[in-house]
């Protein structure tokens, strides 16, 4: 056999070993993964459609108001001065 057969042949088993470990790994409840849904509201209730605009550039107050519902409410992120 070839070099390039024994190099196959090493992927293989290698391949085959990956695959079996990977078969041995069971979830962690801690690792899983949490998804938060997206408010349809990207802007504030009342908002002008400049303000509207604004909001669908700057994704602050969705950012708010996902962590409003998921995290137990309050204030998201506070305030930042404006450049």
């Amino acid at each position: 056999m070839g070099q390039r057969g024994e190099d196959r042949a090493n992927v293989s088993a290698k391949t085959a070993q990956a695959v079996q470990d990977w078969d041995k790994i069971k979830p962690v409840e801690a690792m899983r993964l949490q998804l938060a849904a997206i408010p349809k509201r990207l802007a504030p209730p009342g908002a002008t459609p400049a303000e509207v605009s604004q909001h669908n550039i700057d994704r602050s107050y969705t950012l708010d108001e996902i962590l409003r519902l998921h995290c137990g409410g309050g204030e998201g992120i506070p305030e930042q001065d404006k450049f």
